[in-house]
């Protein structure tokens, strides 16, 4: 359940509206680069918005 918190949080701060199956499709590569980060991350205590911000800014992805 953590780890889902962190995901949907990091998600809805990223397409800026909370996470629904509309956004989902509509921001898919957006996404997949944030779950991507929080994944990288590593220990879900140690996952730092910031550095998912960044690490997702320095990415490309396609909408």
């Amino acid at each position: 359940t953590g780890v889902l918190r962190v995901v949907m949080l990091s998600i809805a701060e990223a397409v800026g509206k909370p996470p629904t199956e509309g956004v989902f499709f509509e921001k898919y590569g957006r996404i997949a680069v944030v779950v991507d980060e929080v994944v990288n991350e590593g220990m879900l205590e140690a996952v730092d918005r910031n550095a998912v911000r960044k690490g997702a800014k320095g990415k490309g992805f396609w909408e």
